[in-house]
């Protein structure tokens, strides 16, 4: 290492030791004070979960524990790289640990500058943090089954627990958090050891309630007990009692459970009144009441799509070789697209279909993997933005996609009507807007709507595995859409069993939003139905409700 790097290394290092006032929002204390083993924090959008939570809580996990490997566990690869890693790195920097200077990510530190070696080195180091003091953060994704398996973890910390596989976490990853034996050895005694934490804004599909759940593991008077030594801690002048509540906090830090939620409201003075007040203006209403305000959505069972199961019809899928080659350049990060996915099919077709509404307008894609039916992404605009809006997200995000054409499966609401555009049927503003984008449309008639009691018979079918495709979703990429169709209730109308779209003309609320109601889960049904009854090369017409009768 040349003089000039040790002359940098060792200014950014005395810089960092530099105090400065920064300023803590209450839930944020409370946490900090509270520093127990295990944590769940259920934490609005801006309400300081990275600034407050994962990323003080990592550093003190790496330098509480030098040569340690600790964990970050991601529902998948592409959210690791895109969302948790560059605002983790931006609030490290903040807190003065810069990049290739206090830490290298996803390359060997190197040899000349004399870093200690983590108590288990890795084999490589592709998905490692490496840290000064010889101390290793690996990314873990539940993508890959079994990945935990081969770590012996001193911590973890879970950023977007909602997204996370609960089952494969109480399988794969807690039993991991073991430690090596020179670990054990250097660390049993620190309350940091084997700690988790578990951080998510509110969830609203079904399959993130598990960590509401864990409040009630809480034991609320060991955290006010707790609490109550560290407020004697911070008042103590004596060296002695310093010692001894510093003692007994880490003794009942290490068996505690800390449960907590926090609104944006909680963080007001950072991001301030305004921003709030945009938010609540700019943002569809459900979206805000759950993502800022933290307010629990309601569910529905025995719902429209009874049998839809996350464990079964979920999953995650990354483009591993394109993200890897991104090298973590958080610029190129940002930037999202197909080439992030890794469950296409670049020498078919993508399958797309709609629902047209004057307030919201929803585009579903899909793709048939025989046997199974993959919503690969769904897009929705609302409000001012109308069909012409949707079709640009869409060929954005496909721009690149190497077999241009794409199966446009439609109805008969889709002719003749214009409701959400200013000219031209549906069909037509599709149709012109993705040839502009340089797509050809094979554009596939599906004939009337088919009846709700017939194509709930079908999907159901599909979704029990009994006959047609399998249904699977990408969930990553169909968060509103999966939770229109959780929602979606039934009911008995003038023409029997169908699915409830009361809602649907009712104004957007904020505790009813428009992308939550079965605006989506409708074109979703029509992209199904196509591919089941209308495949590429099919002659055209109405025979899909003759072939289920």
């Amino acid at each position: 290492m040349t003089n000039t790097s040790e002359s940098k290394i060792l200014k950014m290092q005395h810089l960092s030791r530099i105090r400065k006032k920064i300023y803590f929002n209450k839930p944020q204390r409370d946490a900090m004070h509270v520093k127990a083993n295990t944590e769940y924090h259920v934490w609005a959008r801006r309400a300081g979960k990275t600034h407050g939570l994962t990323g003080p809580r990592s550093l003190e996990n790496s330098f509480s524990m030098p040569r340690s490997m600790g964990a970050w566990i991601s529902p998948s690869y592409k959210m690791a790289l895109t969302q948790t890693l560059p605002s983790t790195l931006q609030t490290w920097e903040f807190f003065g640990w810069v990049e290739n200077v206090h830490y290298v990510v996803g390359k060997k530190p190197h040899e000349k500058w004399n870093w200690p070696k983590p108590f288990v080195v890795p084999r490589n180091y592709e998905n490692v943090i490496s840290w000064f003091n010889g101390s290793i953060q690996v990314i873990i994704s539940q993508e890959r089954p079994g990945t935990s398996n081969s770590f012996s973890i001193d911590w973890v910390i879970a950023d977007e627990a909602k997204f996370l596989n609960y089952d494969r976490l109480k399988s794969e990853t807690i039993p991991a958090i073991s430690g090596s034996i020179r670990s054990i050895q250097a660390y049993k005694n620190n309350p940091r050891f084997k700690s988790k934490m578990f951080c998510t804004d509110m969830p609203t599909l079904k399959k993130g309630q598990w960590i509401l759940e864990r409040e009630r593991d809480m034991d609320k008077e060991l955290i006010d007990l707790i609490k109550s030594i560290r407020r004697k801690l911070a008042k103590t002048k004596s060296k002695a009692m310093a010692a001894r509540y510093q003692k007994e906090l880490d003794k009942l830090r290490s068996k505690a459970v800390y449960y907590s939620e926090a609104s944006i409201l909680d963080n007001i003075q950072i991001v301030g009144e305004k921003y709030i007040a945009d938010q609540k203006r700019d943002l569809p209403p459900m979206e805000f009441q759950t993502a800022l305000l933290n307010k629990r959505p309601g569910k529905v069972d025995g719902g429209f799509y009874a049998n839809l199961n996350e464990d079964i019809h979920y999953y995650t899928s990354s483009n591993h070789s394109y993200l890897d080659g991104l090298e973590y350049n958080r610029e190129k990060l940002s930037f999202k697209n197909w080439m992030m996915d890794g469950d296409l099919d670049t020498n078919q077709p993508l399958k797309i279909s709609f629902d047209y509404n004057a307030n919201i307008n929803w585009l579903v894609v899909s793709q048939v993997q025989y046997p199974y039916h993959k919503t690969v992404n769904s897009f929705y605009v609302k409000n001012v933005r109308k069909l012409v809006e949707v079709c640009n997200e869409f060929a954005d995000y496909y721009a690149s996609f190497p077999i241009k054409t794409v199966d446009y499966y439609y109805d008969a609401t889709a002719i003749g009507t214009n409701y959400a555009i200013d000219e031209s049927d549906f069909r037509t503003t599709v149709i012109d807007t993705l040839h502009k984008r340089g797509f050809h449309v094979n554009d596939i008639y599906i004939g009337k709507p088919m009846k709700h009691n017939l194509k709930h018979l079908a999907i159901d079918k599909g979704l029990q595995g009994q006959d047609h495709l399998f249904p699977l979703f990408n969930r990553e990429n169909n968060l509103a859409l999966l939770t229109s169709m959780e929602q979606a209730g039934v009911r008995i109308g003038r023409n029997g069993f169908e699915k409830d779209k009361t809602e649907e003309k009712k104004p957007d609320s904020e505790d009813n939003p428009l992308e939550f109601r079965t605006d989506g889960s409708d074109a979703w049904d029509t992209n199904y139905i196509g591919c089941v009854f209308y495949p590429v090369g099919m002659s055209k017409g109405g025979t899909a409700n003759e072939i289920l009768h």
